[in-house]
């Protein structure tokens, strides 16, 4: 049985967070519902009208786990303390 997608969560310091990615064209995209987020993309970002915006494109899914967490503790979660 293939994988065709998985998913995603950092749920660290009471955080609820989630992403799902999908196998596409040979690598696996992960997309962040961003639409609690609404400022955090700029109206270019690539996105899936039910999945939301591209936030990475990895491998696997132990690339994907880091490069997650890395992208909420870096990105998600400064751009919320400002919001």
């Amino acid at each position: 049985m293939e994988i065709s997608h998985w998913h995603l969560g950092y749920y660290k310091d009471g955080n609820d967070i989630e992403a799902v990615g999908f196998f596409e064209d040979g690598k696996w995209v992960v997309y962040y519902d961003d639409s609690h987020d609404t400022d955090l993309f700029v109206k270019t970002q690539p996105r899936h009208q039910l999945f939301g915006a591209v936030i990475l494109t990895v491998r696997d899914y132990e690339e994907a786990e880091n490069k997650f967490y890395e992208w909420v503790e870096s990105i998600l979660l400064p751009y919320r303390k400002t919001h």
